[in-house]
């Protein structure tokens, strides 16, 4: 019997509403810490340096357990979150919330074409009609 709901789209649902709740706290934190004149700016590349050093000896430690492949690409999504989380709590502090969380809806446009060239995976004329589309309502949105 074939899947009303495929398993992929029901967890891709799910993780997009994560998501939305994560940008109202993201949201709320960088706004209190913006009220207590913490600078995001300043401190969280710090931080983030500090924790990416960390993550990645800890990481190495095990370099024998695990490939050296893994551990790159560990390394690598470990240190894309934390710029992305920077950046996301930086647009935050400055913006109202619900235009900072569509303009970062545009993540699609990137993971659509990296797609594309990494992975070799192909987008048929609706996909992309639908990606356009939605583009452009991000922007009427600002």
């Amino acid at each position: 019997m074939a899947e009303l709901i495929p398993e992929w789209l029901v967890y891709a649902l799910a993780a997009s509403i994560s998501i939305g709740f994560m940008n109202i706290a993201n949201s709320n934190l960088s706004k209190q810490l913006e009220k207590n004149s913490f600078k995001i700016e300043a401190v969280l590349p710090l931080i983030a340096i500090i924790v990416l050093i960390l993550a990645i000896s800890y990481l190495g430690y095990y370099h024998k357990i695990i490939s050296v492949q893994l551990l790159t690409a560990l390394s690598i999504a470990l240190f894309l979150g934390i710029v992305t989380l920077t950046l996301t709590l930086v647009a935050f502090s400055k913006g109202q919330t619900s235009l900072v969380s569509a303009v970062l809806l545009l993540n699609i446009i990137v993971t659509v074409v990296t797609s594309v060239i990494v992975f070799g995976e192909s987008i048929t004329q609706k996909q992309l009609a639908g990606i356009i589309v939605t583009t452009l309502g991000v922007f009427l949105l600002i």
